[in-house]
């Protein structure tokens, strides 16, 4: 349709072959049809990039693959995919989860009607690779947090990765902070509302998230949690007048954690 906005969905891969294919097919499979595909491969060592460009070949139109020669690290990867994106939205995507089909449709209208809007999520299922069967859903209207950039300050990363989608014109210059290597989101979700707008929650579960051995954020716990806390040092650093919503973020963590909530 000629005023439907472009989405850019800016994929990860680091070896997750056996994964891959079901990721690719499960956004060939969308309903919504005005999408890029950028793929960034990080370096992996598992034939993934020939199944990249596999598919890149037979839908040149629309998927464009980042083959890294050396492995760069989730953000930077990340970064590489970002920075060749063109589309008015972009939807982040990692190569080993899979969307449903009417995800793209029903998050692209919803940003098109909240023009204040700058970053959607939306709820998730968590399954099991080895039986297929639902572990939990991420988010519901009860644990669901909407508002702007001290609503995201105080409760961190509320919001699954996978489920957001974001103005291409609010995403920082640097993209996600490289200095944090591998657990950025959060920081880039702040920065991302540093100019206004509000980040609010779609109540619908349009995609699936696997759990298996390999998962970055089990594999690299303690990793993920220094990365937090330097990512507050940054907030700290960078935008000292939200002082307050920072350590709140500090006391609710470690009240979440000493409560296994986390």
């Amino acid at each position: 349709m000629e005023n439907t906005p472009l989405v850019s969905i800016a994929l990860r891969s680091y070896n997750q072959k056996i994964f891959l294919e079901e990721a690719i097919e499960s956004i060939l499979n969308q309903t919504f049809t005005n999408y890029e595909l950028i793929i960034s491969d990080d370096a992996s060592t598992d034939s993934s990039a020939d199944l990249i460009k596999k598919y890149a070949e037979k839908y040149p139109n629309f998927i464009k693959p980042i083959l890294n020669t050396k492995n760069l690290g989730h953000t930077k990867n990340l970064n590489k995919a970002l920075f060749a994106c063109t589309g008015k939205y972009i939807s982040i995507f990692d190569g080993d989860d899979t969307m449903l089909p009417e995800k793209l449709k029903l998050q692209t209208e919803f940003m098109e009607k909240n023009p204040d809007c700058v970053v959607s999520y939306h709820n998730v299922e968590y399954f099991d690779n080895e039986t297929d069967t639902t572990i939990f859903l991420k988010n519901n209207k009860k644990n669901s947090h909407t508002g702007d950039i001290k609503t995201m300050i105080k409760y961190g990363m509320f919001n699954t990765n996978i489920s957001c989608m974001i103005r291409r014109n609010k995403i920082p210059e640097h993209g996600a902070d490289e200095i944090i290597s591998i657990a950025s989101d959060w920081l880039f979700y702040v920065e991302c509302l540093i100019h206004g707008g509000r980040i609010l929650y779609i109540d619908q579960v349009l995609a699936r998230v696997r759990r298996h051995p390999e998962n970055i954020t089990q594999t690299r716990f303690i990793k993920n949690l220094t990365d937090q806390y330097f990512s507050s040092f940054i907030i700290l650093k960078k935008y000292p007048k939200y002082f307050f919503y920072v350590i709140f973020r500090w006391f609710n963590g470690f009240w979440n954690q000493i409560s296994g909530k986390n």
